[in-house]
């Protein structure tokens, strides 16, 4: 997993509240790319959220690095305010109420088990992150989606049929990846905005 200082980490929220910003603004040009810091220069995968007064407004995110993380970052941010296909194009007038969080995953590792009850001792509430892939139905759950959950099994029954895998799947049937993140702390949106 990519190991990343507190620095870091507000960089990237920066970085994603900036490009958000100039979105909204029109502005098309890319964001310059961090010179000399080789972890943001590095393939990394992130999720942005955006959250409005405290609900989800947006959130879309790579699992797999496949770009270096500074700009895997600014796709997600503009793919979370203006491509969620659950929700409406950010609008200028929401930025003071929209709060951006960052999150940046481990490389994804397979998990093997043997029937559902041993999938389920194996996760750590809070801690993981999942994928499910099932036939080419494919979904994720961030480690913040704990939070709505009280069992491993809810958690994972809600992420399959998020996925769109039949209720009747074996989950023996059912490709399941593991992810740990770290995690930038959400910031105002209007924190991006240029002295």
């Amino acid at each position: 997993m990519l190991t990343l200082s507190d620095s870091q980490l507000n960089l990237l929220g920066l970085l994603a509240c900036r490009t958000v910003l100039a979105g909204l603004e029109g502005d098309k040009s890319e964001q310059i790319p961090p010179t000399g810091d080789a972890t943001l220069l590095a393939l990394g995968a992130s999720f942005v959220t955006l959250r409005k007064n405290g609900a989800l407004r947006g959130c879309i995110g790579s699992t797999t690095a496949y770009r270096p993380l500074w700009a895997d970052v600014e796709d997600n941010a503009l793919g979370a305010a203006f491509r969620d296909p659950r929700f409406n194009r950010v609008h200028p007038h929401e930025g003071p109420e929209i709060v951006v969080e960052v999150s940046v995953l481990s490389p994804p590792e397979k998990l093997e088990f043997a029937h559902a009850k041993d999938l389920f001792e194996q996760l750590t509430h809070g801690r993981d992150g999942l994928i499910v892939s099932h036939q080419g139905n494919r979904a994720t759950y961030l480690p913040g989606v704990w939070a709505q959950f009280s069992s491993s099994e809810q958690f994972v029954r809600s992420l399959c049929q998020k996925a769109g895998i039949p209720a009747a799947t074996p989950l023996t049937q059912v490709e399941i990846e593991r992810y740990a993140t770290v995690h930038a702390a959400g910031r105002p949106l209007s924190s991006g905005q240029h002295d």
